[in-house]
């Protein structure tokens, strides 16, 4: 949250609390007591102090929660980024475009975000200071605490040097002044001294307050100093020195706020009635009124700023309410204890918490201060004085890194070599989710079934016996221990339940329909479990053996659909509490999938650790070298073939594995040992000679997860979406391609920035290294964790999508740095006096973290920012 955000919510809030305890005040006045009364402005005092809002589930006020937060963004960035290119747009300018946005969510935009940004995000070099209504305002604000702490400062001194030079009371004053103190418990040193002139009996503020009196005052009956003693004495003992100084300071920091300035003049006279009040109450009836009369006597003089006094302000009606709180009653009603305590309830959760804001009419995407980012990009010198990436980063040629946190718990090592594309400049661009086009399916056909026909086949519904035996399987899985529990019941009846009404609508009979295709995308349908429609899409679904499928090669091509909200079942049980969830979320992934099942299609290819290998690897291993003759060289070769014959020119080599068909018992429980070995082959696009980072997985937007976690409703599901990440992989071995797989094609829509400023690479190494740091150190130091070790083998300059403001179709591609490598992690299984190893290396180049090179902000590879 910003500071902005901070000082407009508290402000609100303290302005609903101030009117709130006043009209509780004039509501119950007479039966409340004067330390009630007093005490009541304690919750304001609170909310004052306390920086931050809680996100709960519920408040009377709908604010913007933390997750909210994080996907709401205070600009609409289509507009902005249309006229960027390589200049910078005004402020005044993004401003008048993100007014509307900025109104509804200033108070908590980007929350969660911010605070990572504000940690990671350092300005790019050279950029020109550039002086924003924000920056103006938070400076006025400044000032202006500076010019009250000034003031504060300059009174205290006067009033020390006045102190210095004060005279010390008689030691027979001393004496009883001496004793009142040890009769309320007083244990520290407290000094009084004397002030010719001073208009009344006071107190210092601070934390070794001083007790003045008036020299004349000596001059008066004993009582009437006694009085003046016991009166600042008790202001000691109450802690009321302290509160006055806070109460100076809320004032410096909240000098704009008029609430403060109210809060605090009528919380001094409430102090002051209250501290009478306490002080009286052990006395008798004439005792109060030789007490009254001695206060009444002081109220001619002159208030004195920063010093409590025993005559507070100068109107009559100051001095009617200081005698009415020496009379007041001691106790406050049992009607007034429960309406306070309900009032206090109430306040607390209306203006200390804030609940998430329902889900808004259109689809917002997680954002990280788009807008400065652009802005940085762009900073560049001009044209004739392009500096190259390698020169703007000034990295080593390899990154070494030895780090031991957490007792020795949390490691990061690192021997890594640095990639830095060696071109002119990195690029800022906009893209779209695409569909696979019918040139780049009939390339794709020409390279993988050149001389083969490919037929279609048309699936018939299943038949109503082809459902009872579903339903008949179903209800044997209830009766075996794996589906035992209440929750696999459930979902069990609610299967079978669906399959009997498929079943009622279930023909007796069906054809596949199977017809020799012209590979011409065509309008297909998505349907539900129960068969009802649900999108449209293009695609194609072709295989070159309709007799047995499983000895032919197949290929299908299933672009975006047309859905424009998700569709979401929520399962509850009795109680209404959520037990599952089931449905479609929105998504932009274009698939491209072929597989050649004679081959080895069907086969679970995996290697557990996976065994990365490069064009120059030889391959020694003579139980590999039995089975696999191809070398990674071949292995890369036949793959830059097969794309040059496809008319794939923008997709190049960017990492491969050594696989096995070992069966690790992820499915049947059975672990066999590899008979077979393949390749697996990534590429990754390229723009202009600059790569693209290959990331496998979903960007989500919406928050699905977190969604189901409370009883919400559907409705607010219906903008959750996914788009996959484009990959582009290959599996083959000697026999030839077994599978190739192809998701979300980019379109390239526009250049936005053509060489982005770059931050120094140490100070990425320094965000990477700070944020598994923050991320992994607590969690390493939990007893059940035995050790997490990171382990960087490169780091590479690469273009990443990152998400776009209320977008799910568009993305930028911006620089970024990838550190990748490995992570192990070693729980600790106490029933077996045993250390577990998980080992993240996965099956393809997915960074540890990805870092953002313009801003330094470490980027969620998950929900795309």
């Amino acid at each position: 949250m910003t500071v902005l955000n901070t000082l407009l919510e508290i402000t609100i809030y303290s302005a609903a609390l101030f009117g709130v305890i006043w009209l509780f005040r004039l509501l119950l006045k007479k039966h409340l007591s004067a330390a009630f009364l007093y005490m009541a402005w304690f919750l304001l005092i609170a909310r004052l102090i306390m920086p931050v809002t809680i996100t709960t589930g519920f408040s009377f006020f709908i604010m913007p929660s933390a997750q909210t937060a994080v996907q709401a963004q205070s600009a609409d960035l289509t507009s902005l980024l249309e006229g960027l290119d390589n200049t910078v747009v005004p402020e005044r300018d993004a401003q008048a475009q993100t007014n509307n946005v900025v109104q509804q969510s200033e108070t908590l935009v980007k929350q969660a975000a911010d605070a990572e940004a504000e940690t990671y995000a350092i300005p790019a070099a050279n950029v020109p200071l550039k002086i924003t209504w924000k920056t103006a305002l938070i400076s006025l604000w400044l000032a202006g605490m500076a010019v009250m702490l000034i003031q504060m400062s300059v009174s205290a001194i006067r009033l020390k040097k006045r102190l210095k030079n004060a005279k010390s009371i008689p030691p027979e004053w001393q004496r009883i002044a001496d004793d009142l103190k040890n009769e309320m418990g007083l244990r520290r040193s407290i000094r009084v001294v004397m002030i010719e002139g001073f208009p009344s009996p006071a107190l210092s503020t601070g934390i070794k307050p001083v007790v003045i009196l008036p020299e004349e005052l000596l001059e008066k009956s004993s009582e009437s100093v006694r009085f003046a003693l016991l009166h600042e004495m008790t202001h000691i003992r109450r802690g009321d020195h302290i509160m006055s100084l806070l109460l100076l300071l809320l004032r410096a920091v909240y000098w704009f706020n008029p609430v403060v300035w109210l809060m605090a003049k009528y919380m001094r006279l409430d102090m002051e009635t209250a501290c009478d009040s306490s002080l009286v109450r052990p006395m008798s009836k004439q005792e109060k009124k030789r007490y009254a009369g001695t206060m009444l006597s002081m109220y001619a003089a002159q208030q004195v700023r920063y010093v409590l006094g025993m005559a507070l302000g100068q109107t009559k009606k100051t001095a009617e309410r200081r005698l009415r709180g020496v009379f007041m009653r001691s106790k406050s009603s049992r009607k007034a204890h429960a309406a306070a305590l309900i009032l206090a309830i109430v306040m607390l959760v209306t203006c200390f918490t804030t609940a998430c804001q329902p889900t808004p009419e259109e689809p917002v995407i997680v954002g990280k201060n788009q807008e400065k980012m652009l802005e940085a990009a762009a900073q560049t010198p001009e044209k004739d004085e392009v500096v190259p990436p390698a020169e703007q980063v000034n990295a080593l040629d390899t990154y070494s890194a030895d780090i031991s946190l957490a007792d020795g718990k949390l490691t990061i090592t690192a021997n890594a070599p640095v990639f830095i594309p060696d071109m002119d400049g990195m690029p800022t661009i906009r893209v779209q989710a695409a569909d696979f086009t019918q040139e780049q399916v009939d390339g794709m056909i020409t390279a993988l079934f050149e001389g083969q026909t490919i037929y279609e086949t048309e699936w018939g519904p299943e038949t109503k016996d082809e459902i009872m035996e579903q339903i008949v399987r179903c209800e044997q899985m209830k009766t075996t221990e794996e589906y035992s529990s209440e929750g696999d019941q459930e979902q069990m009846d609610e299967r079978i339940a669906m399959l009997k009404r498929n079943y009622e609508k279930a023909p007796e009979k069906s054809e596949d329909i199977i017809t020799e295709s012209d590979g011409q995308l065509k309008q297909m349908e998505v349907k539900d479990q129960e068969y009802n429609h649900m999108a449209y899409y293009m695609g194609l679904n072709v295989t070159t053996n309709t007799e047995d499928y499983e000895q032919g090669e197949s290929l299908m091509v299933q672009n975006n659909d047309d859905m424009t909200e998700a569709v979401f079942e929520i399962r509850k049980d009795d109680d209404g509490n959520v037990t599952g969830m089931s449905g479609r979320p929105l998504r932009r992934n274009a698939m491209m999938r072929y597989n050649n099942y004679a081959i080895g299609g069907w086969t679970n290819w995996g290697q557990h650790p996976p065994i990365a290998v490069n064009e120059n690897t030889v391959i020694d291993d003579p139980a590999v070298m039995e089975k696999l003759k191809m070398t990674p060289a071949q292995a890369k070769a036949q793959v830059e073939a097969l794309l040059n014959k496809a008319g794939i020119d923008y997709m190049q080599v960017c990492a491969m594995y050594l696989l096995d068909d070992e069966n690790l018992g992820n499915y049947d429980g059975i672990v066999s040992p590899a008979e077979n070995y393949a390749y697996r082959v990534c590429c990754c696009r390229t723009l202009d000679g600059v790569p693209c980072a290959y990331l496998r997985g979903y960007s989500s937007v919406g928050g699905m997860d977190e969604s189901i976690k409370g009883n919400m409703d559907v409705s607010s599901l219906k903008y959750v979406g996914d788009w996959e990440y484009e990959t582009f992989q290959i599996m083959l071995n000697d026999q030839g391609i077994i599978s190739l797989s192809w998701s979300s094609p980019l379109n390239i829509q526009k250049t936005l920035v053509e060489n982005s400023a770059l931050l120094p690479f140490e100070r990425i190494v320094k965000a990477f290294e700070q944020r598994i740091r923050d991320k992994y150190e607590p969690q390493a130091r939990e007893e059940h964790v035995a050790s997490i070790e990171f382990k960087v083998e490169r780091v590479s300059l690469e273009l990443q999508r990152i998400a776009e403001q209320d977008s799910l179709e568009t993305g930028l591609l911006v620089p970024v740095w990838n550190f990748y490598g490995t992570e192990m992690e070693g729980f600790v299984d106490r029933e077996q006096d045993d250390v577990h190893i998980n080992y993240n290396g996965f099956n393809e180049p997915r960074p540890i973290l990805s870092v953002n090179a313009i801003d330094a902000s470490v980027i969620d590879n998950d929900i795309g920012y």
